[in-house]
Order: C-alpha cells, then structure tokens, then sequence
C-alpha cells in the first residue's frame, strides 16, 4: 500500500514488485542463507554504505536520496546482493543489529519448532502420532471470544473410545463386549 502510495502504481505481486523503499527485500547470505533487509531511510543508506566501504554510492546523485533509489532499484541491487554475499548470516545479524539497519533472518518451517516467539503462550501443541511420535504443530490461528482452539486431547488410537461411546449409545459392558468379540468392535478390553 505504501509502495502504491509512493509510486503511484500498483505493485506487482513479489518478488517483481517496486515498493516504497530502494531495497526491502531478501538477500542470500555466503552460506545461502537468506535475510531481509530494509534500507528504508536515508540514515540506513549511509550507515549501509559506510560499513561496506561503498562512499561511490553515496556520492552519486543517482542514489542520493530514497526516491532516487526506489528509480534506480535494479542498479542498486545487485550491488547491495553483492555486498551481503560476502557474509555469514550470524555476521550480518550482528552487523546490522549494531549499525541500526532493519534486517531479519528468513526462517524455514523446519526453523521455527524451537521459535520461543511460536512457543510462547501455548502457540505450538505437543501431539501424538502413530508409533508413539510426539511432535510440535502451530495452533490454528485464530480467535473465537473465549472460545479456545488449542488441543483438548490427542486423537485417539483405533477403538481406543469405542467402550465409552457404545456406553453413552446405552450398551452395557457385555453387549460392548459381545461386539468386539465378534470383530464389530476394536479396542482395548
């Protein structure tokens, strides 16, 4: 929105699209890592091009300002991707941490089990699996009022129920029984 705002146009959905900012966007890291950065403002720019040895960028009026920038992405690009490529992720998560650039690492789902933010509050429910396999999954996302969406029990095994829901139907112990001898009913005994 702010991208159409600035520019006048609407953006083309991502990875194709021109926004507010000359670079908010992922780089790939040395290692093939990706991390977002977002040189939003001036003051990034030149804390950026200072770090990176890269005054040439800051001294050319085609850069010198964030709209010139946003105009002139596809050249500034490939330079920052350079930049970052010669780095570690842990490198530049200090890197930009200290120096005051809006950054963040791109998780992969296999990244985030142990994401104290997901595992706080009870966001991710510790669920059985078939032979005995106990694993994280997110919570579904959304809220009801009071309603609680979170796990309110595991899923049962095969007929590990079946005596209690024939009870609730209104068969006695022995007709439940009768049932699973006879290959109706599964279950435990």
């Amino acid at each position: 929105m702010a991208g159409q705002a600035v520019t006048g146009r609407a953006p083309p959905p991502m990875p194709a699209r021109e926004g507010a900012w000359g670079i908010y966007e992922t780089f790939k890291t040395s290692e093939g890592e990706l991390i977002f950065i977002g040189l939003t403002s001036d003051n990034h720019w030149r804390r950026f091009c200072h770090h990176f040895e890269r005054n040439d960028l800051l001294e050319n009026p085609r850069y010198g300002n964030n709209q010139h920038r946003v105009k002139e992405r596809a050249s500034i690009r490939p330079i920052v991707a350079e930049c970052v490529a010669r780095h570690t992720l842990a490198e530049l998560t200090e890197l930009f941490d200290r120096i005051g650039i809006p950054f963040a690492p791109v998780a992969k789902p296999g990244d985030l089990f142990e994401d104290p933010q997901l595992n706080a509050g009870g966001r991710m429910l510790e669920v059985n699996f078939k032979d005995g396999v106990r694993a994280k999954i997110p919570r579904v996302p959304l809220e009801m009022g009071s309603h609680d969406l979170g796990l309110r029990r595991q899923a049962p095994a095969i007929g590990e129920h079946s005596a209690e829901i024939l009870a609730e139907a209104g068969l006695t112990g022995a007709e439940v029984e009768g049932l699973r001898a006879r290959g109706i009913v599964s279950g435990p005994a």
